[in-house]
């Protein structure tokens, strides 16, 4: 919020074309002009390239099982999870790649360590500047504790 008071942008990057609509329909009724939709695979998406390349922070919320929400109750098989994963860590990765990036901030609705703890745990061996910092410290244990 301070970055765009301050003339920064959001961009939001949607490769689902009914999610982009609705995400452009949602942004014009809330008056949001400072949110860039950019309809595409994020992991098209160059870093060196305006606007992108000044990024200094990026969310990751990628595709998952959904093994948090209520409405997917079934546990997904082994190799599901495996693909989820490697694209997880696909993403990850290349938000770690953007040269300005300072922060990144990575969200699933899972409850499987593969899809968190362990893509997390990949991904920053592979990226040594960054580190994990823990954002709900009165949250004692999330998942096995793995990065704990």
């Amino acid at each position: 919020a301070v970055a765009v008071q301050r003339g920064g942008m959001v961009i939001a990057v949607e490769r689902d074309a009914g999610r982009t609509a609705l995400m452009r329909t949602n942004l014009r009724r809330l008056g949001a002009s400072q949110v860039k939709v950019i309809e595409g695979d994020f992991l098209a998406l160059d870093p060196l390239a305006e606007p992108q390349s000044h990024a200094s922070a990026i969310l990751v919320d990628p595709s998952c099982s959904n093994s948090g929400t209520l409405e997917h109750p079934q546990a997904p098989g082994r190799a599901r999870l495996q693909r989820l994963s490697s694209f997880q860590e696909k993403a990850l990765s290349h938000a770690l790649s953007f040269p300005h990036v300072e922060r990144v901030v990575y969200s699933t609705c899972s409850t499987h360590e593969e899809e968190n703890e362990a893509v997390v745990a990949k991904v920053l061996k592979q990226f040594p500047g960054f580190r994990l910092e823990r954002t709900l410290p009165f949250w004692p244990s999330r998942g096995s504790g793995a990065l704990a």
